[in-house]
Parts: C-alpha cells; structure tokens; sequence
C-alpha cells in the first residue's frame, strides 16, 4: 500500500473527526436532536478518533500497531451492530413507534447502569424516526458503511503491522 501507517492513521482521525463534526452540525444547527442508539455510536466514533489520535502522536512499533488496530477494529464492530440494530428498528417501525423512551439524561440518573445501558441498546421510540437521507440511506445507514471500513482499516493494521 503506498500510504505509510501514520498517514492512514491521521486520514482516520481526519474521517472520525468529520463524522463527529457533521453530527453535531446536524445536531446543533438543524436541530435535529440524536437518539439514544445515535449517542452509542457517537461514542464509538469518539473511542475510534481517540485510538487513531494515539497512532498518531505515539511513535508505535509492530505490537503497538497491532493493538491500535485490534482497538479500532473492536470499536468499530461496536459501533457496527448499533447501526444495525438501529436501521432494524427503522424498518420495524410501524410496530414500535407506540413505545416511548424517557430520555438519556433521566435514565442515567434514575435508573440502576444496568438497566439504563439495556435501555439504550434496545433503541426504541425515538431511534424508529428517520428525519434524514442522503442518497437513499439514513445517517444509521451512512454510519454503519463509516464503521464498517474503520473495521477494515483496523484489521489492515493488525494484520500487516511493520
């Protein structure tokens, strides 16, 4: 591959960096407020950026490489199924848009971890919504090809370390 691993791993950061700005851009300027199964993948989006940001102002060995991408690749697999459980609520939605969950904030703080981390994987309500498209596919769907080729940048790097 004629690109050197420091360079993949700031165009990755570069990438996590525009996905996280686009959200919050949508978030912040449309108005468009996220759901809880978008808040899970903007934290692994987040988690991504970081492991990426580590590749490139460390000066990492064959190991240290390895671990990074072993990171990047479990990150990204996270943030995978949350995209797909989210597009699969998308497309139930004519069975679940009578169920309605209570906010993140009132769930953290009222309920037992446990219960609130089963409450937001579960996605319901608000994530049956899709207020945007781009090219037929929603952000999940857009999200779900991101984190799909973090996934196989970071099995690149695991892989083929140097």
């Amino acid at each position: 591959m004629p690109y050197s691993k420091r360079t993949l791993n700031i165009l990755g950061f570069l990438a996590v960096t525009a996905l996280l700005l686009m959200g919050f851009y949508l978030e912040y300027v449309e108005g468009m407020l996220p759901c809880p199964l978008c808040m899970v993948q903007r934290l692994f989006f987040f988690l991504i950026g970081v492991v990426f940001l580590v590749a490139v102002l460390r000066k990492l060995g064959k190991i240290g490489q390895r671990v990074c991408g072993g990171a990047i690749f479990i990150f990204a697999l996270g943030g995978a199924s949350a995209a797909i459980r989210q597009l699969w609520v998308q497309t139930h939605s004519q069975t679940l848009s009578e169920i309605c969950m209570p906010g993140i904030q009132y769930m953290m703080t009222n309920f037992p971890f446990e219960r609130a981390l089963g409450l937001l994987l579960s996605g319901l309500g608000d994530c049956s919504e899709v207020s945007w498209r781009f090219l037929g596919l929603s952000l999940a769907g857009w999200a779900l090809i991101a984190f799909i080729s973090f996934a196989f940048l970071g099995l690149y790097q695991m892989l083929f370390a140097k």
